[in-house]
C-alpha cells in the first residue's frame, strides 16, 4: 500500500512537472544505496513529456528498478575490486579521455560540417562507383490506379482514357484522377516490382507485366488499372533516384572522417608549432 501511494505522489508530481513554479530549497530523494542518491529532478529529467499518467508510472517505477539493479552491481564490484589494480585504473583513465574526445569530435562536426550535398556532387560519385549500386530486386515506374467497384461512373471514365485507342492523354487521367481518385501514381518513382505486386489480387501477382503494356484487373472490392513504364531487373544498376539517399550518407561520412583527421592533425601541429609537449627518447 506505502508503495503504491509513493507511486501516486510521484506521479502527481511528474504530471504537474511541466507547469510547477515552486522551486524546493532540497533535493528530494526518491531512492538510495549505501554509497548513492536518486533524487526526483534525475528522474523527471528522463522522463518523456508525451506518456499518460499511467505509462508515467510504469515509466518511474522501471527507470527506479534499473538505478537499483545497477547501482547495486556498480557497489558490489568496487567493494571487490582492490583500488590498487592499475590496469583498471589506466583503462578508467583511457575510457574517460575517450568519451571526452568524442564528446569534443561530435561538437565540432555540429559546428563546421556541411550536410549540404548538390546533386552534382551525387551524380558524379554514381557514375565513379557505379558498379558498387545494384538492385537486388526488380524494380519500376508505374502507372497505377485503384477505384472500389461502387465506383462505376468513374471506373467507366477511366477506362476510356487508359485504353484509348491512340496514345494515353496523361494529362486527362492526372486530372480525373486527382479529383475522383483516392490511389494512384504516375510513374513519378521507382518501387520494387514485389511491392507493387502486393497491392494486386493475389492470383495475377505471377504474370508477366510487360513494359508500355495497359493492364486491368478486379477483386471483390477494387478495379486496378497497372502499366508499367520502365523497368529495371535485378542484378543492374540501381537508378539514381534509389541510390541518392545511399549516396550522400557515403559522401557525408566521407566528409566526416576527412574532416576529423584534418583537425587531429592540427591540433597536433599546433602543440608541437607552440612547443606544448616534451618527448624524452
Amino acid at each position: 500500500m506505502m508503495k503504491k501511494h509513493w507511486l501516486i505522489v510521484l506521479l502527481l508530481t511528474v504530471v504537474a512537472f511541466s507547469c510547477r513554479t515552486e522551486q524546493a530549497d532540497e533535493r528530494e530523494v526518491i531512492a538510495k544505496t549505501k554509497t548513492q542518491v536518486l533524487y526526483k529532478d534525475d528522474v523527471l529529467d528522463a522522463l518523456p513529456i508525451s506518456l499518460s499518467p499511467e505509462d508515467s508510472i510504469t515509466f518511474v517505477k522501471s527507470f527506479v528498478e534499473n538505478w537499483l539493479h545497477f547501482t547495486l552491481l556498480y557497489e558490489v564490484a568496487d567493494n571487490n575490486v582492490s583500488d590498487n589494480d592499475s590496469s583498471l585504473a589506466k583503462r578508467v583513465d583511457l575510457f574517460r579521455k575517450e568519451l571526452y574526445i568524442n564528446a569534443y569530435e561530435q561538437m565540432f562536426l555540429q559546428q563546421k560540417l556541411d550536410t549540404l550535398i548538390p546533386q552534382k556532387e551525387i551524380d558524379e560519385y554514381y557514375e565513379l562507383h557505379k558498379n558498387e549500386y545494384l538492385l537486388e530486386h526488380s524494380v519500376v515506374k508505374p502507372i497505377f490506379i485503384v477505384f472500389p467497384l461502387t465506383k462505376e461512373r468513374e471506373i467507366a471514365e477511366v477506362e476510356k482514357l487508359f485504353f484509348p485507342k491512340k496514345e494515353i492523354d496523361l494529362d486527362a487521367l492526372k486530372d480525373f484522377c486527382f479529383q475522383h481518385c483516392q490511389k494512384f501514381s504516375f510513374a513519378n518513382q521507382w518501387v520494387d516490382l514485389n511491392a507493387l505486386k502486393q497491392e494486386l489480387p493475389f492470383e495475377v501477382r505471377n504474370e508477366a507485366f510487360p513494359v508500355g503494356k495497359s493492364l486491368k484487373f478486379e477483386d471483390t472490392a477494387n478495379v486496378f488499372f497497372v502499366k508499367i513504364e520502365e523497368q529495371r531487373g535485378a542484378g543492374n544498376r540501381m537508378p539514381i533516384e534509389l541510390a541518392h539517399d545511399k549516396i550522400a550518407k557515403t559522401i557525408l561520412q566521407s566528409r566526416k572522417v576527412e574532416m576529423l583527421k584534418n583537425m587531429r592533425e592540427k591540433v597536433f601541429q599546433d602543440a608541437t608549432r607552440k612547443k606544448q609537449y616534451e618527448v624524452f627518447y
